[in-house]
């Protein structure tokens, strides 16, 4: 049974249809129509692609190091790689053969044989430093590798991550490296020790330079000393001399500035004195003057207060003297309407009978009022009632709802 099937390609994705042997279709992320059973289907990835590698190999002085990495590429001539390798694809789009998972492989395979190459001519320590030279070695033979170039592939970078030597090797190094450390800090320990011993010994010669000096020092200040004693003395007898006759001349002085103070001082004193009699006289006469300006304002001030008062009194008199009006105008008003409600009462009764004011009067009064009034009218036209009849039950009736009226 026949039946057609739709491919579609991704965007990064070339497909090629083929029929009999001949493409009849081809082309990034392109979709068509197909009957499997007539008809082949290839699908090359043209996207980037990442693919890790690690091999393990030995250097030119017999060590074994590992190295990781990772290899970048794409496939940039997608009919050349469809020419050299199967890329068909199943109705539902998965490789019907190995070749696209080989072509990964044959990277790696590259990529170990180029590196080997390039390690088998450097010493362990250099391999270890040369990541980045050996990245950029492998990577310049892949561009040039037949089988690449072949198949239509680019290389896009391949970087190295790590080169590793055994543990065992490491660990030689490391203790190589921690020696070489710790004897360069030993030789500056040591350097150190010398540069404050020589400085030691200088500071010594310079202090027994220093001691030498001060001897010869103390001996010229003693001869010094005794030089300056003797000027020192006559010195102190010129400075006595002078100081006497100063101190008369001082004493004289001081005298006649005592004396020009004292008569100073007098007559400041009077002064002062002439001074303090006008000022409290001045004084006195301001207090005075605020004393009797402060007693006309409370003068004035409470004589405009009861003159207020009496205002509010006058004006709280004629108030209640209008509510007083107001209050017997509304009395007379309301007498009035008393008065003309009751002549229309009145009048209103004139026009009844006596029967009609008797029924008034008996409006809510009790039930036994009622019947009595009503045996009342009976008794008054006894002379026209043939027979009447009158029940106990009617009375006792009569007697039971006044006992159930009266208050208890």
């Amino acid at each position: 049974m026949l039946f057609w099937s739709h491919f579609r390609s991704g965007p990064t994705d070339w497909a090629c249809k083929l029929k009999k042997g001949e493409i009849r279709q081809q082309g990034l992320g392109i979709s068509f129509y197909y009957m499997p059973e007539f008809v082949t289907v290839l699908r090359v990835p043209t996207g980037i692609t990442s693919t890790d590698f690690s091999f393990t190999e030995r250097t030119s002085d017999y060590q074994i190091v590992h190295v990781q990495g990772v290899l970048t590429w794409k496939i940039n001539q997608p009919e050349k790689a469809a020419r050299m390798l199967d890329f068909s694809v199943d109705v539902r789009g998965n490789p019907l053969s190995e070749d696209p998972r080989k072509l990964e492989e044959k990277c790696q395979h590259l990529v170990a044989v180029l590196g080997r190459n390039v390690l088998k001519e450097l010493p362990l320590e250099e391999s270890l430093k040369a990541a980045e030279q050996l990245g950029r070695q492998i990577a310049e033979g892949l561009r040039t590798e037949s089988y690449i170039t072949s198949v239509g592939m680019e290389i896009l970078s391949l970087d190295i991550l790590a080169v590793k030597p055994e543990p065992e090797v490491a660990r030689a190094l490391e203790s190589a490296k921690r020696e070489a450390l710790l004897k360069q800090q030993d030789d500056a320990t040591a350097q150190r020790r010398l540069s404050a011993l020589e400085n030691e010994r200088i500071i010594n010669d310079r202090e027994a330079g220093n001691e030498l000096s001060k001897e010869k020092a103390s001996r010229t200040v003693s001869a010094t000393r005794e030089e300056h004693k003797k000027l020192e003395q006559l010195h102190e007898q010129s400075l006595a001399q002078q100081k006497l006759e100063s101190d008369i001349l001082r004493n004289t002085k001081e005298a006649e500035s005592r004396q020009k103070l004292i008569i100073t001082d007098a007559r400041v004193t009077v002064e002062k004195q002439q001074i303090l009699t006008s000022t409290e006289m001045q004084f006195q006469r301001e207090v005075a003057e605020q004393k009797r300006s402060m007693l006309l304002a409370d003068a004035k001030a409470t004589a405009d207060r009861e003159q207020v008062l009496m205002s509010s009194q006058l004006e709280l008199a004629e108030e209640s003297k209008k509510l007083a009006d107001a209050r017997l105008e509304v009395a007379h008003k309301e007498a009035e309407a008393e008065k003309a409600r009751v002549a229309v009462v009145f009048d209103a009764l004139r026009s009844l009978t006596s029967d009609q004011l008797q029924s008034l009067s008996l409006m809510g009064a009790q039930p036994g009022v009622t019947i009595a009034t009503a045996f009342q009218k009976l008794a008054e036209r006894a002379h026209t009632i043939g027979h009447l009849n009158i029940t106990p039950d009617l009375l006792n009736s009569i007697i039971q709802s006044d006992r159930n009226t009266k208050p208890q």
